[in-house]
């Protein structure tokens, strides 16, 4: 509790993702929210009000099954307590109408000073220089401007009747200096303000937009390209070969893949893991790189852009635009958003235990196509190696997975095999340290990222013979694990498999963010496979009626999405309503005479 208070002092560090709540809302706030609780002109009622507000956002700062119901019943990933600013908006509130006090004794204003004083003192930072000249210094400002406003005072005049009370007015003299404090207290709080943001601007290093977005002009003129080539298309899907934000799609304008949302469904995070894309069920996003063709064949993946001048060899990837170092890959094995598959593919789940391996990616393929032979081979031989003497591999198998222990001096550690047969090559990346790795083809970088989630990358198309090296950097004094598992894809077999798919798309006739109408003719019983994320509010009819598999003949599919929490929402804001209007009307009611009420 005392951490938290001690938060609302000014001169701290903001939280940016991880950390304390941020309530610093101004000095002169807190001063005029601590003589309102001492004042006699504010009812109990309302500092108990207030009060109550304020400490139960404290308790909910601290408790985590409040801060868990404040936020949906979710526990956040990144940035908490994301309702805090409630907390300041209520000191805010009650500042402005402890300013508007008639009376304002001086022993209030020093007791303000004191008590925030004491609240500044609980912040961890309370011993730093710059934390101690902000607060002492505003807060001696405030309080000698506060202590220097002029009140009407009252005189008690002996009469015959009795002594009676009557407030002398401030004469012109104190009016003007009245003003004038009004003015520099103005002036202080815009100095506040600027000393706020300069704090802010020191912390916060902010983004480099020297190539932002990545590529500009020529990436917006490659899409404009992409776009006309579509003109006449529904709908299609396009990514870049490695994202710069975790919105791409949304920051060039196009429909893609790559998601960061608070709300992202877990369902879909657990189908893009599964496909062996970087994502996590308790993560709040999912991100695309150039991985497995076979999972592209599922998310309706019709472009890729890459932005870095290189374009990796591919049979099934093929340019077909270029600018500067941008160029446009059209996917040569596309699927549309609809399709039909064998009925096999409803048993496969997202958790079978082989999610996010190759083993995955064959039993999908195989339960959607019917096919037997698996459409990826798996590289059986590994070495491992290390560069740098004080780095030690503690365990070595030929699978491809090691562990290793560096001591003070940082080095690579070394994962390499040799592709055994012509074809698309893809790997399949666990890092426990989160390392930096680079990938090399016959002693040539073929590429150089970060690790952030396990997750699958494309060598494109290698020949029997290459030499592949993964290079992962190891940091001083770490202990870690890797491992590396590489596959061959069945070209025989992946384009037998697409051009069984292809055989009975989906085709759309009208499309809406909440509805899609399509039609699809089917040769015998199928399922009916979709790329649209669902959270269980897509309802599906084959000729108006729900099936679970679409039988012989030409049918049209509709789908529908119908939010269901929404009338959930929209019951609890009526009942709001109505006890708001009720409450109003109990205390505004012409004939209820109350004892708080003028006449």
């Amino acid at each position: 509790m005392g951490k938290v208070a001690g938060n609302t002092a000014g001169g701290l560090e903001p939280t940016f993702k991880e950390g304390l709540p941020n309530l610093y809302c101004g000095i002169l706030p807190l001063l005029l929210l601590i003589q309102l609780f001492a004042s006699k002109e504010v009812r109990l009622r309302e500092k108990l009000c207030t009060l109550g507000m304020l400490v139960f956002f404290m308790l909910s700062f601290i408790l985590r099954q409040l801060d868990y119901i404040w936020h949906g019943f979710h526990f956040t990933n990144m940035i908490p307590y994301r309702f805090s600013f409630l907390f300041s908006f209520v000191v805010l509130v009650m500042a402005y109408r402890g300013y508007q006090l008639k009376k304002r004794p001086r022993w209030q204003v020093a007791l303000s000073m004191v008590l925030f004083l004491g609240l500044a003192a609980c912040s961890d930072q309370r011993l730093d220089p710059v934390f101690l000249i902000y607060n002492l210094g505003f807060c001696a400002l405030y309080g000698g401007l506060l202590l220097a406003q002029k009140r009407p005072r009252k005189v008690v005049i002996e009469e015959e009747d009795g002594p009676t009370v009557q407030i002398i007015p401030l004469t012109g003299k104190e009016t003007h200096r009245n003003r004038l404090t009004a003015q520099a207290l103005l002036g202080v709080m815009a100095l506040e303000l600027a000393a706020s943001v300069v704090v802010f601007g020191v912390h916060f290093g902010g983004t480099d937009i020297s190539n932002y977005p990545n590529g500009k002009e020529d990436t917006v003129r490659v899409l404009e390209h992409m776009k006309e080539l579509e003109a006449d298309s529904p709908f299609y899907r396009a990514e870049f070969t490695h994202t710069q934000t975790l919105n791409d799609d949304a920051l060039n304008g196009f429909s893609g893949i790559t998601m960061f949302s608070s709300s992202v469904n877990v369902s879909v995070t657990k189908f893009m893991a599964a496909l062996g894309y970087g994502a996590k069920p308790t993560y709040n996003r999912y991100s695309f790189e150039e991985a497995s063709p076979v999972a592209a064949l599922f998310l309706n993946l019709k472009y890729m852009i890459s932005r870095n001048g290189t374009v990796r060899d591919s049979n099934l990837f093929q340019p077909v635009y270029n600018l500067g170092n941008v160029t446009l890959l059209e996917n040569t094995a596309y699927l549309p958003l609809g399709f039909l598959t064998r009925e096999e593919l409803a048993s496969l789940s997202v958790d079978d235990p082989s999610a996010g391996s190759f083993q995955f990616l064959n039993l999908l393929f195989q339960s959607a196509t019917g096919l037997e032979t698996p459409v990826y081979r798996q590289i059986d031989q590994y070495t491992a190696s290390s560069d740098a003497q004080s780095i030690s591999i503690s365990q070595r198998v030929t699978s491809g997975y090691c562990s290793y222990t560096s001591e003070a001096d940082t080095g690579d550690v070394s994962i390499s095999f040799t592709v055994p047969q012509d074809g698309e090559v893809c790997l399949d990346l666990s890092a426990s340290k989160r390392n930096s790795f680079t990938v090399y083809k016959n002693g040539e970088s073929l590429l150089t990222e970060t690790m952030s989630l396990d997750q699958m990358l494309s060598l494109g198309q290698c020949a029997t013979g290459d030499e592949i090296e993964v290079a992962f950097r190891c940091k001083a004094n770490e202990t870690g694990r890797l491992e590396v598992t590489a596959a061959v894809l069945d070209s025989t077999v992946f384009q037998e498999g697409v051009r069984f798919l292809q055989q009975a798309p989906m085709e759309i006739q009208s499309m809406s963010s909440t509805s899609l109408t399509g039609t699809v003719e089917a040769t015998e019983s199928s399922l009916l496979y979709t790329s649209i994320p669902s959270n269980g509010n897509w309802h599906v009819a084959v000729d108006g009626v729900e099936t679970e598999a679409v039988t012989v003949g030409r049918h049209t599919v509709t789908f529908s999405y119908h939010n269901d929490a929404l009338r959930q929402g929209i019951t609890v804001s009526l009942v709001a309503l109505a006890v708001f209007l009720g409450l109003s009307a109990l205390t505004y009611l012409p004939w209820k005479k109350g004892k708080f009420q003028r006449r």
